[in-house]
């Protein structure tokens, strides 16, 4: 059975590394930084799966759980749905030349 908790917290650590790649050194990167891996921090926490919280609290219940902003959990809640998180997805198509190259 997946465990719905960590794959997104792996998914948001992922991004702050793509964020790094990228390159982009600005305030409001590094905020973002701080807020991925504070709620993938608050996801590896949490006894219960994401998922069950959503379906019985709503994105208030998520929310108040992680201690996360609104768009946060969007983003989760959008994982939870298509299984993907488009600024994820974005992230690795912006950065894969860098990654080829950092790779090797």
């Amino acid at each position: 059975m997946e465990n719905t908790n960590k794959k997104i917290a792996d998914i948001l650590r992922e991004i702050i590394r793509l964020l790094d790649i990228k390159g982009k050194i600005e305030k409001s990167t590094a905020y973002r930084k701080f807020n991925y891996q504070k709620a993938a921090k608050a996801l590896d926490n949490l006894d219960e799966d994401i998922s069950l919280i959503y379906k019985k609290s709503g994105v208030s219940g998520v929310r108040n759980v992680l201690g996360i902003g609104e768009k946060m959990a969007k983003k989760i809640l959008k994982y939870l749905k298509k299984k993907k998180i488009k600024d994820y997805e974005k992230l690795k198509e912006d950065t894969v030349l860098q990654q080829i190259i950092t790779h090797f």
